[in-house]
């Protein structure tokens, strides 16, 4: 249950994210979009490096896309030389903990401002607040099938 709740809280604040346009330009939120995109793109690296791939039916791995798709949108339509973009490097390298490098991470903001633009991202974000209704639904039947259960000692 506690699991569920994360997912939930995640996606939810991906749709804030997104929808709310809480994520401006500046370079502290460049920072701070590109930390978190370090860190999910740091926590797909540990799956992909022990498993050869990334299973997308693991809810961790959904998680972290979705997390992800979120950080990066406003890559889109950014120059390679904005300072946005260039903030958003160094909050990579701050987000993965260092896992990746300040001379890879110019190259892997280019891959993502490239993924920015792909239509799929955009509509991952109100894919995953969807998703997260269902689960909401799913866990308050759930925690009623558990009290009914419960009766039956």
């Amino acid at each position: 249950m506690k699991f569920f709740s994360t997912l939930v809280a995640l996606a939810v604040s991906a749709m804030l994210f997104v929808s709310c346009g809480v994520l401006g330009t500046s370079t502290s939120t460049a920072t701070g979009s590109g930390s978190t995109a370090g860190k999910a793109l740091s926590a797909l690296y540990s799956t992909y490096a022990s498993t050869g791939s990334l299973d997308v039916s693991n809810v961790n791995t959904l998680s972290n896309i979705v997390s992800l798709a979120s950080s990066i949108q406003n890559l889109k339509g950014q120059s390679s030389a904005s300072s946005y973009v260039s903030q958003f490097a160094k909050g990579l390298v701050k987000g993965s903990k260092s896992k990746i490098t300040s001379a890879a991470s110019a190259g892997i903001t280019s891959a993502l401002t490239s993924l920015a633009g792909n239509s799929s991202i955009a509509s991952l974000a109100s894919t995953a607040t969807s998703a997260a209704n269902k689960v909401q639904q799913a866990k308050s039947v759930a925690n009623s099938v558990t009290s009914i259960l419960k009766m039956m000692k």
